[in-house]
């Protein structure tokens, strides 16, 4: 429902409360103005993301996740960003001359019915999608900077495009119960049938454990708390694992890239996602009661949501090297050179790989500045 509608005896009337002048304006810079900006560059930015990280899909688990991340930011764009800007942008602060909001109106229009839910759904899929893939992508690269030896075992292209349809199929089974809060219902003043979504019908039960329990564990707090452990884990893997790896293999830049880019947007990811999650908590269960704050909140955390979606081909350029190299490959249309990357067979065995760590690292500390030159001479021409 809207949040400045009220509901007298089960039907819907114009509202007694009209947003003031600074209200009024505050919506239409952000959920007008600057959402339509972010709509348009997340559009763009998303869809050249895609472009370049197709170009290494069947080599990096890396580039497989965060292709998936750019999908699901590039659907939930799509689907939000109109609803950000006329729905609840426009729609809020627009009265037609019938008294009743513009919000109000695309309720009761006969082809607009079918689709809210489904907009709705969808777009809660695509941003669920979206919050649990960039777990997968803490998940997958926290195992190599943990596992370099085994990295190629533990995570391959194959095993990401797994995780990346049970996301999916995950996604849509969570948010199935979104379709179910929709209700035709009379208006009184426009005597037409509108569909609103009105998730009280199903329940305190409902209410209280998905709409609340369950969306703070698996959508807002939960993964923003999993991902700042990660993000410290991370940084201090990165620390400890830096000379060693220097030492080893000239994958080093690259792997040291990609993990600094990972821990700029997951930083950037827990950063937009607090103020939305700040609301969610801080709705009255029975979701009636919206202050001038929860208003103001909501603005500025679906502001935010928007950005956190289109923000990341900024991020893919300023820290991945990788990334900007594909980049210019693909507007010049160029095949990608084939990487030189060293493996370890699954027939080496662990004391072999173990004696390797300890030489490389005893290498790296006793000179960091030439971390080749005490290698075994078999290291030497792999490096």
């Amino acid at each position: 429902m809207s949040a400045n509608e009220t509901v007298e005896n089960g039907t819907h009337c114009p509202p007694k409360i009209h947003f003031t002048d600074s209200e009024r304006q505050f919506i239409l810079v952000t959920d007008v103005g600057l959402s339509s900006v972010i709509f348009t560059m997340g559009l763009v930015l998303n869809a050249l993301s895609i472009l370049v990280l197709q170009r290494d899909v069947r080599r990096s688990s890396m580039s497989v996740l965060l292709m998936a991340l750019s999908v699901f930011d590039l659907i939930f764009i799509l689907i939000s960003a109109p609803y950000y800007v006329v729905y609840m942008g426009l729609g809020a602060v627009v009265k037609l001359s019938d008294g009743v909001t513009l919000q109000t109106r695309l309720h009761a229009t006969t082809g607009a019915q079918p689709l809210l839910p489904l907009l709705w759904y969808f777009g809660s899929v695509a941003r669920t999608g979206r919050n649990w893939v960039i777990l997968l992508v803490a998940l997958d690269r926290y195992m190599v900077v943990q596992n370099p030896f085994y990295s190629t075992q533990r995570s391959n292209p194959q095993r990401s495009r797994i995780y990346c349809v049970a996301v999916t199929c995950t996604a849509l089974v969570y948010n199935i119960p979104l379709l179910f809060e929709y209700k035709s219902e009379l208006h009184q003043c426009l005597q037409l049938q509108i569909l609103q979504p009105n998730p009280k019908r199903l329940g305190f039960v409902y209410m209280l454990l998905y709409k609340k329990i369950m969306y703070i564990l698996f959508l807002t707090v939960g993964p923003m708390l999993v991902l700042t452990a990660f993000n410290i884990l991370l940084i201090r893997s990165l620390l400890i694992a830096s000379r060693i790896r220097a030492a080893i293999t000239r994958e080093t830049t690259r792997r040291t890239e990609e993990t600094k880019m990972l821990v700029v947007i997951i930083a950037v990811f827990v950063t937009t996602e607090i103020p939305g999650a700040v609301w969610h908590i801080l709705l009255d269960t029975s979701f009636d009661d919206q202050t001038w704050f929860n208003s103001y909140l909501y603005s500025i955390g679906s502001l935010l949501t928007l950005f956190n979606s289109a923000i990341n081909f900024f991020i893919y350029c300023v820290w991945s090297r990788n990334f900007r190299r594909n980049m210019m490959y693909a507007i010049r249309r160029r095949k990608k050179p084939p990487a030189r990357v060293i493996r370890f067979d699954s027939s080496d065995s662990d004391r072999t790989k173990h004696l390797m760590l300890q030489r490389a690292a005893a290498a790296a500390v006793a000179i960091p500045h030439h971390p080749h030159q005490h290698l075994c001479s078999s290291c030497r021409s792999n490096s």
